[in-house]
C-alpha cells in the first residue's frame, strides 16, 4: 500500500470519526456546558437546586412552541432549544417530579386553544404566529403563566422558571403584614374629586401576594399585627401611639420587621393638591420614637449624595437642557451592597432616590447592645445635603457644584440586631380594660432576645419606575423587565424574614452589563470640575443682566421725541456688562468644549489602548518566541558544528 493511499484511508478515518464523535455528542451531551463566565450566569445556582429538589408533588411544565414560525428567526429558535434543555435539567433534579411537555399550538388546533385560554401570548412573526410560553401546573390546580419568552430576557429565565416551580410547590404562604400610607393596592374611590381612580397596585405588592399570604394592615387597627410571619412598614406616617406601642411589642417579642421610611417620599401625592399645596407637603416619614428607644437614628432633615452613584438628571434650562449627575438619585452596585449579607449578597444593581442616612445613636441615649450592620451604603465621595434642597425645585447642577465629599461611607439600609428595651416604659398606652373585659397581656420592657430588623431609609425604591417597566404587545401584557435589583431587595428581605432563602441566590443574576466603571468615575470628575465653572459663569451672566435692567428701569428724563435718554455713565456702564455678560457667555462655551475635548480624549486614549495593546502584546511575545529560537537553533548549530569537527 503506497503513502497516497495511506493518506487517503487515514483522511476517510478521520471524517468517520469527525462525524460518530458530532453524533454521539449530538445525543449524549445536549445539555452538557463550560461556563466561563465571571458570575457563572449559565449554571444553576444552588438555590434553583434545592427547590427542585424539594419539589413534594408533581408539577407539569408544559412548554408551548411553534418550531414553523420560527423559520428565519435563529435567535428565537435557538432560545427555545435552551428553554428546552433548562427545562430538562429541573426535571433531571428533581429526580422526575417536575414532568415536562413541548405542545406545538399549530395555528386553528385545541393545542392553540389551550395555549390561548391559559393565557399564553402570541406574537406573529410572518404568516407564522410565534408561541413561546410555559404554563406550570401542581396537582391542585394551582397555575402558574409566563405568557411568551423573549430571548433578550434569557438572563431571568432561571429566576422565572425556578420562581414558577417554588410557587406551584409551596402553597402554603407564609403570612406577611403590610402597613402602609401609600396607596399600594391602587387607586379606588378618590375622597377629593369623588371619582373612582384607575392608578394600577404597586408591582412589589403585587410580586409580595404571589409568594406570601399578605394581610393588609389598617392604622387603626393595631390588633391586626398579631399573628404574622413577617411585618411590612412602608412610609408610616402619623401612626398613633396605640400602633406605634402595637410594633414595639411585635418587635420585642422576636417578630421580624422590614422597614422603609424616608426623608423625601417623592412617590407621595395627594389627589386634588395644586402644585403649591404639594410643595408644601410633608413627604417624610420616621419611626423617630421607636429608634430611639432602640438606639438607631435616621438624620433628621438629610438625604445622602453620592457623586460616584450619581444618576443622570436633565437640567431645568429650557433653552439648553443638558445631562447633569444629580448626586441624590443613586445608582448602587456592587460596591455598595454587603456581600455577606444573604439580603444583598446576590443583588448588583439598585436605584435610590432622595435617601435618608441611618446610623447609631450617640450619646446618653446609646445602646451598646444594639447591632447595626450595614446592606446598603454610599461610596466614600458622599455629601449629607439639606432634604430642604430637594423638596421643592431642586437644582441639580447646583447640587452638583456645591457637592463637598466627606470622605466617609454613609448607611442606607441596615439590619438591626441586639437586644433593645421598649420605646413605651410606663406600659400600654391602651386604656384599662372595662369591667368583664379580658385583661391586657403585660407589656414587655425589653426584648427576650437580639431582635431581627431590616430597616431601609429610602421608600421611593419600592416605586414601580425605579424597579420595573411593563412590557406591552398589541394590548396584551407580556409582563414586567426588571430594570434594578430593588424589588428583588425587598422580597430577599421578606424572605429572609420569614425563614425562606433558597430564592435569594437565583433572584438577582440578570447582571450581564459590563460598565466601565473607571471611565465612567473620570467623567464624573471632570463634570463636577466644569460644572462649579459654569455655574460661576452663569451667575456672573445673571447678575450683569439684572445690573442692565435696573439701569434701563431708573427711567431718566425723556427727549423731546419720547424716547428715554439715558446719560453718558449709563451708556458706558450698559455697554461694560453687556461686553462682561458676553465675556462670561464666551468662556462658559469654552469650558463646556474643554470638557467634552477631556472625556473625548479619554474616549480615543482608550480606544487606542484596545485596539493596539493587544495586538503590540501578541508581537512582542512571537518576537520574543523567535528570536529564543533563533538563539536556540545558533546554539545547536554551533554544537553540531564542534561534534563534526571533533572539538
Amino acid at each position: 500500500m503506497n503513502s497516497r493511499t495511506l493518506s487517503i484511508l487515514g483522511l476517510l478515518i478521520c471524517i468517520v470519526l469527525f462525524v460518530a464523535v458530532n453524533l454521539l455528542a449530538g445525543s449524549s451531551l445536549r445539555s452538557a456546558r463550560l461556563d466561563l463566565t465571571q458570575n457563572h450566569l449559565y449554571t444553576l445556582t444552588a438555590g434553583t437546586r434545592r427547590i427542585t429538589a424539594a419539589v413534594p408533588d408533581q408539577v407539569t411544565l408544559t412548554l408551548y412552541y411553534t418550531p414553523a414560525a420560527t423559520a428565519g428567526l435563529p435567535a428565537y429558535k435557538a432560545y427555545a432549544a435552551r428553554v428546552q434543555e433548562m427545562l430538562e435539567e429541573y426535571s433531571r433534579l428533581s429526580g422526575g417530579k417536575i414532568v415536562v411537555r413541548v405542545v406545538n399550538p399549530e395555528p386553528f388546533s385545541e393545542a392553540e386553544d389551550e395555549a390561548v385560554a391559559a393565557g399564553v401570548a402570541g406574537v406573529q412573526a410572518g404568516r407564522e404566529r410565534l408561541y413561546l410560553g410555559i404554563v406550570g401546573r401542581n396537582t391542585g390546580k394551582a397555575e402558574q403563566v409566563l405568557p411568551f419568552l423573549d430571548p433578550d430576557k434569557e438572563q431571568f429565565l432561571e429566576y422565572d422558571l425556578t420562581r414558577m416551580v417554588y410557587l406551584l410547590s409551596n402553597p402554603q404562604k407564609k403570612t406577611v403584614g403590610v402597613l402602609s400610607s401609600l396607596p399600594l393596592e391602587g387607586s379606588r374611590f378618590d375622597p377629593m374629586t369623588g371619582q373612582q381612580g384607575n392608578d394600577p397596585p404597586w408591582q412589589i405588592l403585587v410580586q409580595l401576594k404571589q409568594m406570601f399570604g399578605v394581610k393588609m394592615i389598617d392604622a387603626a387597627k393595631p390588633g391586626d399585627i398579631k399573628g404574622l410571619d413577617a411585618l411590612v412598614i412602608i412610609h408610616p406616617k402619623a401612626l398613633s401611639d396605640e400602633m406605634l406601642y402595637a410594633i414595639d411589642q411585635y418587635v420585642l417579642a422576636g417578630g421580624r420587621t422590614l422597614i422603609l421610611v424616608d426623608p423625601n417620599c417623592e412617590s407621595e401625592a395627594i389627589r386634588g393638591m395644586d402644585l403649591q399645596a404639594r410643595m408644601r407637603q410633608d413627604k417624610s416619614s420616621n419611626l423617630k420614637r421607636l429608634f430611639g428607644a432602640w438606639g438607631m437614628e435616621m438624620a433628621e432633615g438629610k438625604v445622602a449624595g453620592d457623586l460616584d452613584a450619581a444618576m443622570k438628571s436633565t437640567s431645568a434650562n429650557p433653552n439648553r437642557p443638558e445631562q447633569v449627575d444629580y448626586v441624590v438619585w443613586l445608582h448602587l452596585v456592587d460596591s455598595n451592597l454587603n456581600r455577606d449579607d444573604a439580603v444583598t449578597g446576590m443583588l448588583h444593581n439598585m436605584v435610590l432616590a432622595t435617601a435618608g442616612i441611618l446610623s447609631k445613636t450617640e450619646g446618653t441615649t446609646a445602646n451598646p447592645n444594639l447591632t447595626l450592620t450595614p446592606l446598603i451604603e454610599t461610596g466614600t465621595r458622599s455629601m449629607a445635603i439639606d432634604q430642604a434642597r430637594v423638596q421643592f425645585i431642586p437644582e441639580p447642577a447646583r447640587l452638583l457644584a456645591d457637592f463637598q465629599p466627606s470622605g466617609k461611607k454613609l448607611i442606607l439600609a441596615a439590619r438591626l440586631g441586639g437586644k433593645v428595651k421598649t420605646a413605651f416604659p410606663d406600659g400600654s398606652p391602651v386604656k384599662a380594660p372595662a369591667a368583664g373585659e379580658a385583661p391586657q397581656p403585660a407589656s414587655l420592657t425589653e426584648s427576650a432576645g437580639p431582635i431581627n430588623a431590616i430597616v431601609v431609609a429610602d421608600v421611593d425604591m419600592a416605586a414601580d419606575n425605579l424597579w420595573v417597566r411593563e412590557d406591552r404587545l398589541g394590548g396584551i401584557s407580556l409582563g414586567f423587565t426588571k430594570l434594578s435589583d430593588n424589588g428583588d431587595f425587598i422580597l430577599s428581605a421578606v424572605d429572609n424574614l420569614t425563614g425562606s432563602s433558597d430564592l435569594i441566590s437565583v433572584r438577582a443574576r440578570g447582571q450581564y452589563s459590563r460598565p466601565f466603571t473607571k471611565v465612567e468615575a473620570i467623567q464624573k470628575d471632570a463634570a463636577q470640575k466644569y460644572q462649579a465653572e459654569q455655574q460661576r459663569l452663569e451667575e456672573e451672566i445673571r447678575s450683569a443682566e439684572r445690573k442692565i435692567t435696573e439701569l434701563q428701569q431708573q427711567r431718566p428724563a425723556a427727549g423731546p421725541d419720547g424716547l428715554v435718554i439715558l446719560s453718558p455713565e449709563q451708556r458706558a456702564e450698559i455697554n461694560r456688562l453687556q461686553e462682561k455678560a458676553l465675556a462670561s457667555r464666551k468662556q462658559k462655551r469654552q469650558v463646556e468644549h474643554d470638557m467634552r475635548k477631556d472625556i473625548e480624549r479619554l474616549g480615543t486614549t482608550l480606544s487606542i489602548v484596545n485596539t493596539a495593546a493587544v495586538p503590540a502584546a501578541v508581537c512582542l511575545v512571537a518576537l520574543g518566541i523567535g528570536a529564543f529560537r533563533a538563539s536556540r537553533r545558533r546554539a545547536d548549530r554551533i554544537r553540531g558544528t564542534g561534534l563534526r569537527t571533533g572539538v
